[in-house]
């Protein structure tokens, strides 16, 4: 995901599958993209297998820019518009966590990239 020219929110697509769960999200509405060095954390709203209207929490980590950090790592959460969890890959976690290592669960396939555009 990305900020266009004069936009307001960032854009582009987003997908998470769960196999085990059978839980497929896709989300192409985002609120917000925030970048801090290694760290990115995203949120907007999606569907489960189609369905639905789910936000979500994205926050990741590049390896790349991180030292003593080797495989890239994600903690998505994902409720019902009304609050209820559907998801969260590191419930032990408070929200507002910081901690590098809240984002213990390291990606298995693809690749996280922090971009920052230069002018």
């Amino acid at each position: 995901s990305e900020y266009q020219r004069n936009s307001k929110a960032p854009e582009g697509e987003m997908e998470f599958n769960f196999s085990v769960a059978d839980l497929g999200f896709t989300a192409k509405k985002f609120k917000s993209l925030e970048v801090n060095g290694h760290r990115a954390t995203y949120k907007g709203v999606g569907q489960i297998n189609g369905e639905g209207r789910y936000r979500f929490r994205l926050r990741v980590l590049d390896a790349d820019l991180k030292r003593n950090l080797d495989t890239d790592r994600f903690w998505i959460k994902i409720w019902e518009v009304g609050g209820d969890l559907i998801y969260d890959n590191n419930v032990d976690a408070a929200d507002d966590d910081e901690d590098d290592m809240a984002l213990s669960t390291e990606i298995r396939a693809g690749d996280i990239k922090i971009q920052r555009k230069t002018n």
